[in-house]
């Protein structure tokens, strides 16, 4: 499952990007492919990574847990999971599907 942190800091320093590195290592199945960027808003760090399959919920909590272990000094911090490529297209097939079953049953005649 792909998960985006982004995290707000007063004023990000090289401190607080290896610590945002560093939660994303701790939470990742791939610490290699962890990836973390300065957002376009001042003060706003990024970072990517994967995790094991979990249900959302729990993924929070326990990333919720590592981030206040780890980056005391934070501002704010919200967690998102985007969808991948793969599922995005799966979603507009069944969206399609559904736009057209819809379709179809508005064209039945009554009777």
């Amino acid at each position: 499952m792909h998960v985006r942190v982004e995290i707000q800091f007063a004023s990000p320093d090289t401190g607080d990007w290896e610590a945002v590195r560093k939660l994303g290592s701790v939470l990742t199945t791939r610490p290699e492919e962890v990836q973390v960027t300065a957002s376009d808003q001042p003060g706003w760090l990024i970072v990517d990574f994967a995790m094991r399959t979990d249900a959302q919920i729990r993924a929070v909590d326990r990333i919720d847990r590592i981030i206040r272990m780890y980056l005391g000094n934070r501002l704010e911090s919200i967690i998102r999971f985007p969808p991948t490529e793969a599922q995005r297209l799966r979603n507009k097939r069944k969206s399609a599907r559904r736009k057209l079953r819809n379709t179809t049953q508005l064209n039945k005649p009554s009777g």
